[in-house]
């Protein structure tokens, strides 16, 4: 291992000889591992500790050597540690002219490379951009023969471990000082590499300046002997002299060039300026012209600002009856609403009431059909039986007569009886009349209610008399009970079809009632229609009107009122669109009514109804359903409905229920819009009224995708409302991936549609009107 270190002269470009070795292969010192600190930062250290700020105290004392204490020594020891792989290495500080004999006491195998310039260059570049006087220069070359004194005491105290080179000599010849380095020391350098070293930039005029700084360091012998001794003594000294009479007036011909070209383009500039002048003074003229103008024009935006100022508060106040009219329509819009919600569910309910009407008066025909043939049976029994019941009437008509005495008995019994009850109500009044008159009175009272209880009595002991008696009786008729059974039976079978009948009837006159209903609602609903459309031209109206005044109010400037106004409008608008989609809404209600009313109005003209048949059912059945999720739905297990859809979950199992379709082959599409993971929709398991469907999927992980599956719908099935479940593998909450979303979520589905594979079938032919919490698609 060797360490280089050098040592010159603080001046411009004093590093240059240990950048030459730097290129010729030495490496630069690596940082102490322990503190992280260079050797420059432990020199900074070092002359911190001592208070020396730098060489501006050498014009007054000599340069003084330091040794550092135990702890400056072990951070020094650090730096060479880490340093110890490296088979040359080394650094560059003029600071170490403080040092030396501390850095040759603590490695013997330290070696120095003490560089030097002359007096000339040093106060050269002193020189450079200013101008100095006599105590300067004899300053400057103070600390310049101070600083190269002890650089020469060194030298010849440790000639074996120093060179000491003309930095000069360097610059001619970078690569022979190399070369010299490597051979005094024994290191591994490239001399060849070294020619590669950039030369520090020199200024056009440093000869010049170095030509007259010779002049002023000629009389001055000190400076002089002592560069001479140091080239004398020099192991790598300026063989060239870098300075004559004519580099100088080259440089001074350079500078003179220079200064002209400078000059000239002064010069240039100076009329280009003159130019700009005179046409910024015009500018300005008319710009002080502009602003009398606009001053004058200030002064009146004034006196009109203060106008529309009365116009604003007017505004103001007409913005507030605005705000209070927009609420009250907003508040009608809502009832409308609420209303047009309300008729839609009586429709679905009336709808879903119609269809299993129908299905119980098929069932009703066909019983009825079976019942004829029963009766018919029945029949011949009643007559085989007419001849066994004519043979106990006499029997009847005697039980009959001793029925009619009991009644009559009876009868006077419970004469008797309420005519104690009349007696005792009068005697209570009369007791109550006279309760204070008299105790006897009350005496009286009691035995008149003792004699109403005695003959409550004996009226009950009479009344179960009568009770055995009727049991006795009816012993006598078990016999003919045992005949009558069988014309009961009948007789039941009778009534059940009476029942029926009576039940149809009903139906038929709720069907009316509901027809009623129904038009009632319409008529009200015509009349809500034409209160909207009266109060939506009325809006429009004022809308204009507003739009005028927030014209004029523009033309004034934007104001907190005028914002107020903005905001007003922009609710107006949305509550015209409202009252515009609810006018339409209602058209569509009043249509399906209509719908209603002619069908009932059919089924009421039919004098006998007769069974129903599957294609005449299924006419009130749709034949395609598109189920959008971004409105109300009928279902479980959903997040609420967003832009283009809506969120499953939170549970591992969604549903939806749709109205059951007609007999046929369907196609289900699902628009999955988006899925917390795509394995979510490839394992996501889809059942109908809980059978499995067959799932084809998308390929693909770009949304929207759709999720198909075949759908047939048999003669024999029944059900009124499809079920659609959806079962996922997995839900996942955005919150597991950076998001403040604590929902879990599967799939978004933006909507449901089953098309109808077979378009021949028959009851296709007629458009049926649909449920209001649907999008129906008919196919013609």
């Amino acid at each position: 291992m060797k360490a280089i270190l050098t040592c010159a002269f603080p001046q411009p470009g004093y590093e240059l000889p240990h950048r030459v070795l730097e290129a010729a292969g030495l490496v630069v010192a690596a940082r102490s591992p322990a503190e992280g600190i260079t050797p420059t930062v432990l020199h900074d250290r070092i002359i911190a500790a001592d208070r020396l700020t730098g060489l501006e105290d050498l014009a007054c004392s000599h340069i003084e050597q330091r040794m550092p204490d135990k702890p400056w020594r072990n951070l020094a020891t650090d730096i060479f540690l880490c340093n110890l792989d490296v088979e040359a290495w080394g650094w560059v500080d003029f600071r170490i002219i403080y040092l030396l004999d501390f850095w040759k006491s603590f490695d013997p195998t330290i070696s120095f490379v003490l560089a030097y310039d002359s007096p000339a260059v040093t106060l050269g570049g002193a020189l450079e951009g200013h101008t100095v006087g006599e105590d300067e220069i004899a300053g400057i070359l103070g600390i310049w023969q101070d600083f190269n004194t002890e650089l020469l005491r060194f030298y010849y105290a440790n000639q074996e471990r120093c060179l000491l080179v003309n930095s000069g000599a360097v610059r001619q010849s970078p690569q022979s000082f190399s070369k010299h380095v490597a051979k005094a020391f024994g290191l591994p350098l490239l001399p060849e590499r070294a020619g590669l070293t950039a030369p520090p930039s020199t200024p056009t005029d440093a000869l010049l300046r170095e030509y007259l700084a010779q002049d002023l360091v000629r009389e001055r012998d000190e400076s002089r002997t002592l560069y001479e001794e140091l080239e004398s003594a020099a192991d790598f000294p300026l063989v060239l002299p870098l300075t004559s009479a004519s580099h100088a007036w080259n440089d001074y011909a350079k500078v003179v060039s220079t200064h002209a070209t400078i000059h000239k383009s002064q010069s240039e500039r100076l009329e280009a300026l003159g130019l700009e002048r005179s046409s910024l003074a015009s500018r300005l003229a008319e710009l002080e012209q502009v602003v009398r103008a606009l001053t004058q024009a200030r002064d009146e935006q004034a006196t009109q600002a203060a106008e529309r100022e009365a116009q604003l508060a007017a505004a103001n106040a007409a913005s507030t009856a605005t705000a209070s009219e927009l609420a009250r329509v907003t508040q009608e819009g809502e009832t409308t609403l609420l209303q047009l919600h309300q008729v839609q569910e009586e429709l679905e309910q009336h709808w879903l009431d119609r269809q299993r009407q129908q299905q119980e008066l098929a069932t009703l025909e066909q019983d009825k059909s079976v019942l004829s043939l029963r009766s018919a049976e029945l029949e011949q029994r009643v007559q085989s039986l007419a001849q066994a019941q004519h043979e106990q009437a006499a029997l009847v008509d005697s039980l009959t007569k001793t029925k009619g005495d009991l009644e009559r008995l009876v009868q006077s019994l419970t004469q008797s009886k309420d005519e104690q009850a009349r007696l005792a109500t009068e005697r209570e009044a009369r007791l109550a009349e006279a309760n204070f008159a008299s105790t006897a009175n009350t005496t009286e009272l009691a035995r008149v209610k003792q004699e109403s209880e005695l003959t409550l009595l004996q009226l009950h002991q009479l009344q179960e008399e009568l009770e055995q008696h009727w049991l006795e009786r009816q012993k006598q008729r078990q016999e003919l009970e045992s005949l009558e059974r069988v014309k009961s039976t009948l007789s039941s079978r009778c009534a059940e079809l009476e029942q029926s009948a009576q039940t149809l009837t009903q139906a038929r006159q709720e069907q009316i009632a509901q027809v009623d209903s129904l038009t009632k609602t319409k008529g009200d609903l015509e009349r809500l229609v034409q209160s909207l459309t009266q109060s939506r031209d009325e809006q429009e109206r004022l809308a204009t009107e507003r739009a005028v005044q927030l014209a004029a109010a523009q033309s004034v400037g934007v104001s907190p009122a005028a914002a107020n106004l903005e905001k007003i409008q922009a609710q107006h608008d949305a509550l015209a669109k409202e009252n515009e989609l609810l006018l339409l809404q209602l058209h569509q209600v009043q249509e399906e009514l209509e719908s209603y009313y002619v069908e009932n109005q059919k089924l009421l003209a039919r004098g006998d109804p007769q069974p129903l048949p599957r294609v005449a059912i299924a006419e009130s059945l749709p034949a395609e359903i598109l189920y959008d999720l971004r409105r109300e739905i009928d279902g479980d297990n959903w997040y609420y409905a967003e832009h283009d859809g809506r969120w499953a979950g939170p549970e591992a199992c969604s549903t939806l229920r749709v109205p059951a379709m007609a007999p046929g082959s369907y196609l289900l599409e699902i628009c999955v819009v988006d899925a917390m993971e795509p394995e979510i929709v490839s394992g996501m398991v889809l059942t109908l009224n809980g059978r499995p469907l067959a799932t084809d999927v998308e390929p693909g992980n770009r949304y929207s995708k759709l999720v198909r599956a075949d759908i047939t719908v048999d003669e024999t099935d029944v059900e009124l409302v499809w079920e659609f479940a959806f079962r996922f593998p997995k839900l996942v909450s955005p919150a597991e991936r950076g998001s403040d979303d604590q929902r879990r979520l599967a799939i978004r589905v933006a909507s449901l549609c089953v098309k109808l594979q077979d378009q021949l079938a028959p009851w296709l032919e007629r458009r049926k009107p649909v449920p209001w919490w649907a999008i129906w698609k008919r196919v013609s």
